[in-house]
């Protein structure tokens, strides 16, 4: 588990890091990773609503 992990933040910075924390949250289903992809994902929302008014 440790293994994969460490391969999968290598990715780029950005995006790639968003999507390894959807896949930590899934993968692991622990309460923690869901709590912090919402509110990664409303912070997001957020940010892309303010932009747009």
């Amino acid at each position: 588990m440790l293994q994969r992990k460490g391969a999968l933040s290598r990715k780029p910075s950005g995006k790639g890091l968003i999507f390894n924390g959807k896949l930590f949250g899934s993968r692991l289903g622990s309460a923690d990773g869901r709590k912090a992809n919402i509110q990664l994902l409303t912070s997001l929302f957020v940010k892309k609503r303010k932009a747009n008014t």
